[in-house]
């Protein structure tokens, strides 16, 4: 990397920054602000990159691992999401790792959590925790649809396969160290239907 001009007053290269100037006190403390922003788009720049590299040229991969010393997992990952997650839904007060989280969601699932995540300023673990719930529900209730439209000689089997569901489920469950309120639910609503058996 040759020096980088940011500016009048500042040069980087690979292992440094120079103050070349007099910068104002103002001017100082925003090249830090402008170095974070960078750093948290970076992502998106090497992603969106490979991306469009892709259409352009095929095979890109390889020449990404030469230039920028990342993983091919890495690499991989940043392109997946950008793919995934379109530009207009990308939100700049939320982190590469929540935009990862919600990639594999459908295009209403993706909107829904990354505004849950910014006005309940989520962390990664606690916007994880909640995909994994919501996702352990809808399969509760998948699997709840599937026993309820089977025909009647299924009846003797259903009460087993519900109790082998509840036991798994709760477990799982049980398991987490934070849950919101609907989980909460569906733990005492497991623990009902245990004590019944």
């Amino acid at each position: 990397m040759d020096k980088l001009s940011t500016g009048k007053w500042f040069e980087i290269d690979e292992t440094s920054l120079t103050i070349t100037g007099s910068p104002t006190f103002d001017e100082w403390a925003g090249l830090f602000g402008d170095l974070c922003e960078f750093h948290k788009a970076l992502p998106w720049f090497i992603g969106d990159l490979l991306v469009q590299g892709e259409h352009r040229y095929g095979e890109t991969y390889a020449a990404a691992v030469d230039e920028t010393g990342l993983g091919i997992q890495t690499l991989t990952n940043y392109a997946s999401v950008c793919r995934r997650v379109p530009r207009e839904r990308r939100n700049p007060n939320l982190s590469f790792t929540h935009h990862a989280l919600i990639a594999s969601l459908d295009d209403r699932s993706q909107q829904a959590w990354l505004e849950e995540a910014e006005t309940y300023d989520m962390r990664t673990n606690e916007l994880r925790t909640g995909i994994k719930e919501a996702l352990a529900l809808q399969d509760i209730k998948d699997k709840k649809e599937i026993v309820v439209e089977q025909e009647k000689p299924e009846r003797v089997f259903y009460p087993v396969l519900t109790l082998r569901m509840i036991e798994t489920i709760w477990a799982v469950f049980s398991a987490q160290p934070k849950l919101s309120e609907d989980g909460h639910k569906v733990l005492a609503k497991m623990q009902e239907l245990l004590a019944e058996v």
